[in-house]
């Protein structure tokens, strides 16, 4: 009778310490899955705020032309031309 019992306790404990064992590599691997989905969404929140700020540079240069802006004319002129004058440091470029 104990030996069938401890044959019990001893079984009961192998199948509870696989069931552990798997639920632990679920774990880990839900884990690295949630990293791997934070990376991304991390990288593509960045390129968003990117893209934000590239748009708005591009609606203010945009703005300055349809208003006659002569310094955002001047600016793109520049740019695009490759002008500086003597002795001059070059204006940072048009985004």
């Amino acid at each position: 009778m104990i030996l069938r019992r401890t044959a019990l306790i001893v079984a009961h404990l192998a199948i509870a310490a696989a069931v552990i064992g798997g639920l632990v590599d679920q774990r880990r691997a839900r884990t690295g899955a949630v990293g791997q989905v934070r990376d991304v969404a991390d990288a593509e929140h960045r390129e968003t705020a990117r893209l934000v700020d590239d748009h708005a540079a591009k609606k203010q240069i945009l703005t300055g032309l349809r208003e006659h802006d002569p310094y955002v004319v001047e600016l793109l002129a520049r740019d695009r031309l490759g002008y500086t004058r003597p002795n001059e440091i070059a204006p940072p470029p048009a985004p």
